[in-house]
């Protein structure tokens, strides 16, 4: 699980660097003011992810895959809300917001399916 963390927690961080650099110096017109807080919102998520990954290993495979899938639905329902009720409330720079989300979200969830691969490999699943 401490893999998992810091490699989620680095990738993030570093696309979280790279975003804002883009908006700041490249595309200033397309940034909007809450870029900080998608990058948050996934964090917490793999948060969620590590804590899942963390109970998964010690549970039997059909229950590993169980805690798996349960954890990605729910981390698409709070993603998904989020996004909605950002469309909805602000205004401004939605293609923006949703290019930088749906990367943020994809990223993710590369990460996290190699490492729940790997923990499903282990437990021949």
């Amino acid at each position: 699980m401490k893999k998992f963390a810091v490699c989620t927690y680095s990738v993030q961080a570093l696309g979280a660097v790279a975003g804002w650099l883009l908006f700041r110096l490249v595309l200033p017109q397309y940034a909007f003011a809450l870029y900080w807080t998608v990058p948050a919102l996934f964090m917490v998520l793999s948060l969620l992810a590590a804590v899942v990954l963390k109970v998964a290993a010690d549970k039997p495979s059909r229950q590993t895959v169980n805690w798996i899938f349960g954890a990605k639905l729910a981390k698409f329902v709070v993603a998904i809300t989020y996004f909605i009720v950002y469309v909805k409330v602000v205004a401004e720079q939605n293609a923006a917001f949703a290019c930088v989300f749906l990367a943020f979200y994809f990223i993710t969830l590369a990460v996290e399916t190699f490492y729940f691969s790997k923990l499903l490999k282990s437990k021949h699943v």
